[in-house]
């Protein structure tokens, strides 16, 4: 493998890695919301299994790819609690 091959491989584990710990911090969020608010448990147990199986999905993802989900995935869990606090 080239350098350049080896720095796009390396770019590319990082946005993995750093997707990861993304999806990590709102599964955590989700739940310590679940555990203040146990009147939405099934509506965020729900949410978190959903988190659950998006992250298994991250590999087949490219860099930039993994860049745009990081990016949105603390939006959509600010709208989703949002809308549960509504």
């Amino acid at each position: 493998m080239s350098i350049r091959g080896v720095s796009v491989a390396s770019n590319h584990f990082m946005m993995f890695e750093e997707a990861q710990r993304e999806y990590y911090r709102q599964m955590g969020r989700l739940n310590t919301f679940g555990l203040e608010n146990e009147a939405h448990s099934d509506s965020i147990r729900k949410k978190m299994f959903e988190l659950k199986d998006e992250e298994s999905m991250l590999r087949e993802c490219s860099a930039s790819e993994l860049y745009v989900i990081q990016k949105q995935l603390k939006q959509r869990i600010d709208n989703f609690l949002h809308e549960l606090n509504e």
